[in-house]
């Protein structure tokens, strides 16, 4: 499975080189939207699923992503590296901010 993820991730960065940045983002979308509703929907089926493994801090992560993400989509412009490096930025820094967290729960020193 993970070789089929590399291949498609392949094709998105393809696009985004392309200038086919539409095309990219849909699939991204696409893809998160298709994990959300059929992949949980189906593992559900065959086992209910106890969600309780994300926190008010994920929630609010993926919350804020989408507020900075929504003015930039309706602007209709490209996304330039300033933005860029602002995601990228709060992407490095909910991650640090989970292994923090994970370490604080195994009671890492």
């Amino acid at each position: 499975m993970a070789d089929w993820a590399w291949l498609v991730s392949g094709f998105v960065v393809l696009a985004a080189i392309r200038n086919e940045s539409d095309i990219a983002v849909g699939h991204i979308v696409g893809s998160n939207f298709f994990n959300l509703t059929a992949i949980m929907g189906a593992s559900a089926l065959l086992r209910p699923l106890r969600l309780s493994g994300i926190s008010w801090g994920d929630a609010g992560a993926i919350l804020a992503a989408a507020t900075l993400l929504l003015p930039l989509a309706h602007r209709g412009s490209k996304l330039n590296r300033r933005e860029a490096v602002l995601f990228m930025a709060c992407y490095v820094g909910h991650v640090l901010y989970r292994a923090n967290v994970f370490a604080t729960m195994l009671r890492i020193p």
